[in-house]
């Protein structure tokens, strides 16, 4: 049984948070978190498939790969440090050694993410007073957390955090996770980042074969306006209960041609109803396809 409680990253036995406003690029606002275990985790990630990646991503697939330890994950909004070159790359290794200076920390186990503008330089001082701003207030409270999940917004509307309790072999192990983006998740995630802490006992291979089904399974499911801006994005699950005749092949392609000519028409209202009344008869596969057909059209997958 999940049951879910109060708070975000640092429900998990063992995790601390902090946030500072850095001036990165926003005034009078929190743009910089932290995340820190006590000790080293095993670590585990999925990324962009984009053959354009940030600096930030490059660093990050060399730890989960390589070092497959991390121990702190320092955030900052404003400024993405993507499309910068070398320069971009050294500053994730400058921000992974002033995390060392600070804390007993090596940099091959700091994980580095930046979100905001593209193509832009990180400013590495205000980098460099933020983490030594936060680190002196890190703490494993509720607050910190949740301060740490608004620190990371850009365009979202509000904080988003979670923190769920669930039994494993009769022992309570703790979940918990913060995210930013909006109108960010297609393809593949695109440009949101989330991030999961937990207190299970678990092995790095098992921790990313896990995280691996679950994305699949749920996060990619969200697909939101192709062209990248703002929109709505909507998340919808297969019910079950009583018994059901799946959707053919041929019937699947044939609901598909009838979606694609409503919306050559502008007739979202009519795809909508078409997914509401087949919606229970789909398969797993078939259900994925279709919630991502309506998700880059902006329908909402609800009643």
């Amino acid at each position: 049984m999940i049951r879910t409680i109060k708070g975000g990253v640092t429900a998990a036995k063992g995790f601390c948070a902090a946030s500072t406003a850095a001036g990165i690029k926003y005034q009078n606002r929190q743009d910089m978190a932290m995340i820190y275990s006590e000790v080293p985790c095993a670590v585990a990630g999925t990324f962009t498939t984009n053959l354009v990646k940030a600096a930030p991503v490059k660093w990050d697939q060399k730890i989960v790969y390589e070092t497959k330890k991390a121990q702190a994950v320092v955030i900052n909004a404003g400024i993405a440090n993507a499309c910068t070159g070398e320069e971009g790359m050294r500053y994730c290794r400058q921000t992974a050694e002033k995390v060392g200076e600070l804390l007993p920390v090596p940099k091959e186990q700091v994980l580095v993410a930046s979100t905001g503008v593209i193509g832009m330089q990180l400013p590495m001082e205000r980098i460099c007073a933020g983490i030594e701003a936060m680190v002196p207030t890190l703490s494993g409270g509720i607050e910190s957390g949740h301060a740490a999940a608004q620190a990371i917004m850009t365009t979202d509307t509000h904080e988003k955090e979670i923190a769920v309790e669930v039994m494993l072999g009769g022992v309570p192990v703790t979940i918990g996770g913060m995210c930013k983006g909006s109108g960010m998740i297609h393809p593949n995630m695109c440009t949101m980042l989330s991030f999961v802490t937990t207190d299970a006992a678990i092995t790095q291979p098992l921790l990313l074969e896990a995280l691996q089904a679950d994305v699949d399974a749920a996060q990619q499911k969200l697909e939101s306006s192709g062209t990248g801006k703002g929109g709505g994005s909507s998340r919808s699950s297969a019910r079950s209960g009583g018994k059901k005749t799946s959707l053919s092949s041929a019937a699947s392609e044939s609901l598909e041609r009838t979606m694609n000519r409503y919306l050559g028409k502008g007739d979202t209202r009519q795809v909508k109803k078409l997914f509401m009344q087949y919606r229970d008869r789909m398969t797993p596969l078939q259900l994925r396809r279709f919630e991502k057909l309506l998700g880059q059209n902006n329908i909402p997958m609800t009643e």
